[in-house]
């Protein structure tokens, strides 16, 4: 995490591993870059919430839809 008075950057590894309709294993990850403001009463709350990272803009180049996040 990045801070800089009320505002923080974090960059996250995540995975998820489930199952789809079919019964398949699927499992997803990727680096998220968040920002987060911290408000008035102290708590942080997510300004942007990017679950792609930079993969995002290669999702869009590579695809001819957005991805669903």
């Amino acid at each position: 995490m990045y801070r800089n008075g009320d505002l923080a950057l974090l960059i996250v590894d995540w995975g998820i591993d489930g199952t789809d309709r079919e019964g398949q294993a699927v499992h997803v990850e990727g680096t998220a870059t968040d920002v987060a403001r911290q408000g008035p009463d102290g708590r942080w709350r997510y300004v942007i919430d990017n679950p792609f990272g930079t993969r995002a803009q290669q999702l869009l180049t590579e695809d001819t839809v957005e991805p669903a996040f």
